[in-house]
């Protein structure tokens, strides 16, 4: 009898994360969750990229989300999957707020940002509403 081989499958759980885009038009307010599956321990560093090569866009805000996308996806632009953008957050994991009106990443000034981009804290999740209210 001969001995069949066993394969042991390894699932990856990837590297998730979520950038959260807060918009404010004549004091309505909404968000957009841009979604990555490999790349969440890099989202600071692909906002502040993304903010040096969009700093003409800062003040126009679809513009500067797409910027944003753009710089997430860019090795993978035709790809099916990694990536997504939806109006709530996806496999809640890494989370960077990105205020549009206010021109803040993480709750700093996007000129001190793309200076230094705080370290992403893997474990510290904040709500919207402690980021709001200053609690980062």
């Amino acid at each position: 009898m001969q001995k069949k081989s066993v394969k042991k499958v390894v699932k990856k759980k990837g590297d998730k994360g979520n950038i959260c885009l807060i918009y404010e038009d004549e004091g309505v307010e909404g968000k957009v969750y841009f979604y990555t599956h490999w790349r969440g321990s890099n989202m600071r560093e692909i906002i502040r990229q993304a903010l040096i090569r969009g700093k003409d866009r800062w003040d126009d805000a679809p513009y500067l989300a797409r910027i944003i996308f753009s710089e997430l996806i860019k090795d993978d632009i035709l790809g099916l999957t990694g990536y997504g953008i939806a109006p709530f957050e996806m496999d809640r994991s890494k989370l960077v707020f990105v205020d549009l009106k206010e021109q803040e990443a993480d709750g700093m000034a996007f000129d001190e940002y793309i200076l230094k981009p705080k370290p992403l804290d893997h474990k510290k999740r904040l709500s919207y509403t402690q980021l709001a209210q200053g609690m980062h």
